[in-house]
């Protein structure tokens, strides 16, 4: 047995070389970052898995497994019933050494070879990250796939039968460096056609090639790859070969050099086994596959159907005449230039990798016992609190709601301290923090342990200055009507149609992401939105706009291969930060999707209005229209409702769900949340605190109310937003539809803020001066209640607002 205290990933799968070197592949990307982690080989025996794991110098256990036969003949019959009971022994066996391993992780390449490994692995409960090459999955993937927790897709999600979304991944194959090397060098011609019959050969192909190949070798060289069955027909045929074209005709039964082979050839004839596929897609060269006989196996035959439909390569069934082979070859070399490429996924080990680690340090996070959280009551810490005790962990806190902050709260005992950003070093929380560091425990920013919490799942992080907290709120719902149950936390207040936190039984995470401290950057994110961009936070993001954009970059950039990019065209800073970061995430083949109100954009906003205080609109995209309702008034809210949408989509979400979705929503906690009448007075609370919310909230306000008078009540969130924003707060308010506005005094946030600029009664001078609405400074909420009071008058609609407790103000008039 195999003696390992590091973390121990079990590969299985194998067979041919279609299944090894996938799996090599992702081991290596692994060894690179994370040299700890010890991999086991488990497969069938054949020498070309024990040759290849001991060149990785990995240790290697032979698997008893068996294969099945689909040409029903007797003696099929026969060996289909010896080759169950070897699985079924192959199990026992796999169950044993798993069972005294203890991997942290499976990691499986499909084939026969895998299913005693990974069938007894399930039955262990240990994690199984499995990979699907090829676009008809495989009986072995069919059969583990209730109990794999990820599955990677050769090719796009949306190409395979919808019950294997919910886990999938698009991820194309890993390949060999060598073939990722092949990839960065453009424009090699080539010399030679090179025939691959694969790791096993191919007879009928062979035969085919020996018809044709004295014609073809009137003009071209052709190299030939036999597979052992076939070196001794192959060299015999070579012998029957006039002088001049043997020596342009090279035989070989296998080879090492194979991106070396491709990268040097004109064109490839080959099986549509999917690896081979996407080595020739690596190297860009031109091809025809000529899949193996469909009643031998169906799997190749799709694979080059897909191929030749999409015009990457040409197709020859191997029943077809040999004349017509000869005539797509000369089509083939005549052909100027191949698209093969586009199938091709750069980053798929490295991908299968990161989706491995992710596994890993899932496994960590369940060690964990005891938590403690700094900055406990915050409406985000609440939320991670109650998904922590969800998950079985004992979990208190401290704030300074709570009675304030002391180095007694933390004892031994407490595996893992979370701190909000509001409670870091340098607040009076560093007490807490400091007894931490003395006592070993570790310590985590309240978004490194979202992140970890994320790990394994599939991430979808919505970010930007604006409307993060609706989207992702829209989001939440759209996929919990889909039956998907998602976990999510969001940064508001539950209220009972919008609960802001779940642990959901389902695969996907949904955060809302910040960008304040570079928190979204802690996040591991498939599905990224981007609503806007714009100069905020500038207490930490001090280089301005230049350095926001730049930290935007790392966020999508940090999108995993294979995810999703939905962004805001109408943002201009938006728009060219994709631009500029195109060619990365081109190279990731991340999926982007633009949305907005302009034409060009793949989910497109238009014929927004307002009747008797509900708004309409429609969403196009892929060619179609479809109308919205919903009792949500603002253009911002149907931009909401498109990002949202964008993301469902990508999920395989109808639209029709979408839509439903929109027209129930009632909107997020304190997102132009109706507090409730009194008097014939109705009360309105929202959380904008940046002059652009305050805009699109004010502009939604009077779309909703036209002709009544309306009051405002703004209470400025954070003294450095005021200093750095203060022209823009004025021009906002100079001009708002209102009438009247009431200022509080700024509220100071304890160790992250500024010395005054400006204060709220500069605010209130320049509003006074600018323009003819009537406003003054409060100096406390009682003083506003009293004019409300006095002031107030049926008919009239009262909005507060403001990142800070400035909604208790509505509540205390309410009551």
């Amino acid at each position: 047995m195999f003696h390992f205290d590091e973390k121990i990933v079990v590969l299985t799968g194998g067979g041919t070389a279609g299944h090894i070197f996938p799996l090599m592949a992702v081991a290596q990307k692994i060894k690179k970052t994370h040299g700890k982690i010890k991999f086991v080989y488990f497969g069938s025996g054949a020498a070309i898995e024990k040759r290849i794991a001991q060149k990785e110098n990995i240790p290697y256990c032979k698997i008893f497994c068996g294969k099945f036969r689909r040409n029903f003949s007797i003696n099929s019959i026969f060996l289909n019933i010896f080759d169950f009971f070897k699985s079924i022994f192959g199990f026992f066996q796999a169950f044993v050494f798993l069972f005294n391993l203890k991997p942290t992780v499976i990691f499986s390449k499909g084939g026969f070879v895998s299913l005693p490994t990974t069938l007894a692995a399930a039955v262990l409960h240990i994690p199984i990250i499995s990979h699907e090459s090829d676009l008809i999955p495989g009986l072995s993937t069919r059969l583990i796939f209730p109990f794999v927790r990820r599955l990677g897709l050769a090719f796009p999600v949306q190409l395979y039968p919808e019950k294997y979304h919910r886990k999938a991944f698009y991820c194309g194959i890993p390949l060999r460096e060598e073939f990722e090397r092949n990839w960065e060098k453009r424009d090699i011609a080539g010399d030679y056609i090179l025939v691959v019959g694969g790791s096993s050969g191919a007879v009928a192909l062979n035969s085919l090639i020996f018809e044709i190949a004295p014609k073809i070798l009137e003009k071209e060289k052709i190299i030939h790859l036999t597979g052992e069955q076939d070196e001794k027909r192959a060299r015999h045929f070579c012998e029957s070969l006039p002088p001049d074209k043997k020596k342009k005709y090279t035989v070989l039964k296998f080879s090492d050099e194979m991106p070396k082979l491709i990268r040097e050839a004109k064109l490839v004839i080959s099986r549509s086994g999917a690896t081979a596929i996407f080595e020739v897609a690596a190297s860009r060269k031109k091809a025809i596959f000529v899949p193996i006989a469909s009643n031998v196996a169906s799997h190749q035959f799709y694979n080059a159907l897909f191929l030749k439909e999409a015009h990457f390569a040409q197709m020859h069934l191997q029943n077809q005449p040999s004349f017509l082979l000869y005539k797509k070859i000369e089509s083939a070399l005549s052909s100027r230039e191949t698209s093969i490429g586009k199938i091709y996924f750069p980053k798929s080990a490295e991908l299968l990798a990161q989706i491995i680690l992710d596994e890993i340090q899932r496994s960590d996070f369940r060690k964990i016992k005891s938590v403690f959280l700094i900055g406990a009551a915050g409406v985000s810490m609440k939320g991670l609190g109650v998904v922590l005790q969800k998950l079985g962990k004992k979990v208190r806190g401290s704030d300074l709601k709570m009675g304030g902050h002391s180095a007694s709260n933390i004892v031994p005992g407490i595996d893992l301290v979370v701190y909000s950003s509001a409670a870091g070093y340098g607040s009076p929380a560093e007490v807490e923090l400091k007894k931490a560091e003395e006592l070993g425990i570790k310590i985590m920013k309240r978004s490194e342990a979202i992140g970890w919490l994320m790990r394994g799942a599939r991430g979808i992080s919505v970010s930007g200055m604006h409307g993060k907290t609706t989207v992702t709120t829209l989001i939440a719902r759209i996929f919990e009507a889909a039956g998907l149950d998602p976990s999510y936390l969001i940064g508001a207040e539950p209220t009972r149609q919008n609960p802001t936190y779940n642990l959901g039984k389902g695969n996907d995470f949904i955060v809302e992401a910040c960008e304040y401290d570079d928190s979204f950057l802690d996040f591991p994110t498939q599905i990224a939105v981007v609503t806007n961009i714009e100069e905020e936070h500038l207490d930490f993001f001090k280089g301005g706009i230049s350095q926001i954009k730049e930290h935007f970059g790392k966020f999508i950039c940090n999108i995993y291969a294979g995810g999703v990019l939905v962004f805001c065209a109408d943002d201009p800073n938006v728009s060219e930060l994709v631009k500029n970061n195109s060619s990365l995430l081109a190279e990731k083949r991340i999926n982007t999707l633009s949305y907005g109100f302009g034409n060009k954009v793949d989910f497109a906003v238009s014929q927004y209005k307002v009747q008797d205080k509900i708004a309409s609109f429609k969403i196009s995209f892929s060619g179609e229209e479809f109308e919205f309702k919903t009792k949500v008034i603002g253009k911002h809210f149907a931009l909401n409702a498109a990002a949202a949408a964008a993301v469902a989509i990508s999920s395989g979400i109808s639209i029709q769900a979408v839509a439903t979705v929109v027209e129930n929503y009632t909107g997020a906690s304190r997102r132009f949340e109706l507090m409730g009448q009194k008097n014939g007075v109705l009360v309105y609370s929202d959380y904008a605190h940046h002059p652009t919310e305050i805009k699109a909230t004010l502009e939604a306000l009077n779309e909703m109310y036209p002709k009544s008078r309306k009051l405002l009540i703004f209470e400025p969130h954070q003294q450095s937003r005021l200093n750095h924003l203060f022209p823009k707060f004025v021009e906002v308010f100079e001009r708002a539809k209102v009438d009247f506005i009431g200022i509080l005094p700024a509220v100071v946030i304890a160790g992250r803020d500024e010395k005054a600029k400006y204060s709220s009664q500069d605010l209130v001078a320049q509003i006074k001066k600018r323009s003819k609405i009537p406003s003054a400074l409060f100096a406390n909420y009682d003083e506003v209640l009293l004019y409300l009071k006095d002031n107030l008058k049926k008919g009239d609609v009262l909005m507060t607002m403001g990142a800070t407790d400035v909604f208790k103000i509505g509540k205390k008039y309410l009551s």
